[in-house]
């Protein structure tokens, strides 16, 4: 597993630190290992490919050949916990704009 800083980012917390490994099981697997180990809010851990993702409620789902980035960041909330699932749809809404503002189709 490979462990780095992004020094283009304007943040305190989210990316500090990041790791990424070229395949995984599952990023949530390896993101629980590293809290384990002590980890921060905001850690990130990136993979091209999963075997044994899991997504809300749940759901398992693995990714196919070709480009593709996974993504797992450890937040620690203030939200009452009913609030959580909210997270999710803000940072894809998030995502799709900034993909869009630097010209990657969604």
């Amino acid at each position: 597993m490979t462990h780095f800083n992004l020094p283009h980012l304007k943040t305190r917390t989210f990316g500090r630190p990041t790791f990424h490994q070229p395949e995984v099981d599952s990023t949530q697997d390896l993101l629980k290992k590293l809290v384990d180990d002590g980890a921060k809010e905001g850690t990130i851990v990136l993979s091209d490919h999963q075997s044994a993702g899991r997504g809300r409620q749940k759901r398992t789902w693995f990714s196919l050949p070709g480009p593709q980035i996974f993504c797992s960041i450890l937040l620690r909330p203030s939200l009452p916990s009913h609030r959580w699932p909210l997270i999710n749809i803000v940072a894809g809404l998030a995502l799709r704009r900034t993909l869009q503002e630097i010209g990657i189709a969604t």
